[in-house]
């Protein structure tokens, strides 16, 4: 082999080199640059990436929403779900006769399964209470004031009368089966014990608070209107007293700071007989602060909780009044949305959540 000496900076460089390459016994060096050259530009060439992403095919999904806790009902419902879950909503075809979930099991299996589920809630809550009044007698508290509800008189027999504290007591639902159930419990003790219980059967609250709901009538009506949105109301003829949540924290302070012999193991509803409202007057109170708005109605026959409510004896015995009534909470509720106050009204931050089926506390 003859060596060729190769200056990059010289002209005759690539000439020299190409002459060089170009010799007979260069044959299998030519050969290999080719290939290599070849492989190379393929690979080059060659295009590195992930695959196309392509849309699945569409499952077929059904949703149905189930309880929902608003007097405002979603935009063409498929299934419409009784509150208490006792019925299977309004569609004949296509869905299930019944809210609760496929189990394979019969519907007399399943009835009995949730009312042995009612009964240990209704046990745990009187355990609860045992507990608590325990830590009041040891921590030597004097007065016990129970937070119960007029929702324990639920519909009542004759829509002309009003009921009070001696009238029958018919729960339509765990929440208030609960209460009258801690109701009878206090009231079942003994009359020497250091912590005497008094009961407080609150009407429906409504009103600004610190921790807001807007999951209560008059709050979800003004808040509807007031956001510009169509009123849906349900049912407007059926009653039900209404009573400011400052008015009913005042009434608990009442009791703790009225003689122990006017309230121990006694029962009061808290509240104002003027107050007793359809949600018809509802309404009409509010487009009184709100002319422009949008309000329509839904026929319903019936409603397990239409009741009207005396609240002559705690004003009588012992001279508690309330101090606002259900324009005043109007009033506030579309001030504090109109001037910002609450940004977010819709947020699911003001609503509880409770368990399925279940009645919200004061509703």
């Amino acid at each position: 082999m003859r060596l060729v000496r190769i200056h990059a900076d010289t002209p005759s460089a690539l000439g020299a080199c190409l002459r060089w390459l170009g010799e007979p016994a260069q044959h299998y060096l030519r050969i290999g640059l080719a290939i290599s050259l070849l492989v190379h530009a393929a690979a080059l060439a060659w295009r590195f990436g992930a695959p196309a992403w392509r849309r699945p095919p569409a499952a077929g999904l059904e949703v149905v929403l189930l309880n929902a806790r608003s007097e405002t009902p979603p935009d063409a419902p498929r299934v419409i779900a009784q509150n208490a879950m006792t019925g299977g909503g309004n569609a004949s075809q296509g869905m299930a006769s019944t809210p609760l979930p496929r189990t394979g099991q019969s519907a007399e299996t399943i009835v009995l399964e949730a009312t042995r589920q009612r009964q240990m809630q209704l046990e745990a809550e009187q355990a609860r209470l045992m507990t608590q009044l325990r830590s009041a007698d040891k921590a030597g508290v004097e007065r016990f004031v129970f937070a119960s509800t007029c929702s324990n008189y639920g519909k009542m027999p004759d829509p002309s009368a009003y009921v009070d504290e001696n009238s029958e007591l018919r729960p339509v639902s765990l929440y208030a089966e609960t209460k009258v159930a801690v109701e009878r419990y206090l009231l079942g003790l003994e009359r020497t014990r250091r912590a005497k219980p008094t009961c407080l059967r609150f009407a429906t609250v409504y009103g600004m608070s610190p921790r807001m709901r807007f999951d209560l009538t008059v709050n979800e009506f003004t808040r509807q209107v007031v956001t510009g949105k169509e009123l849906v109301v349900f049912g407007e003829q059926f009653w039900r007293p209404y009573c400011h949540v400052r008015d009913l924290a005042r009434s608990v302070v009442h009791v703790l700071e009225s003689p122990e012999e006017k309230v121990a193991f006694d029962v009061f509803n808290v509240g104002d007989t003027a107050e007793n409202y359809r949600k018809l007057d509802i309404v009409e109170a509010i487009v009184a602060q709100v002319p422009e708005a949008r309000v329509s109605y839904v026929k319903k026959d019936e409603d397990p909780r239409d009741y009207r409510v005396s609240f002559a004896k705690i004003r009588d015995v012992l001279g508690f009044q309330v101090t606002r009534t259900v324009p005043d909470g109007i009033r506030e509720i579309r001030e504090a949305i109109e001037d910002g106050l609450l940004t977010q009204p819709y947020s699911p931050a003001y609503a509880n959540v409770p368990a399925a089926g279940e009645a919200t506390p004061f509703a």
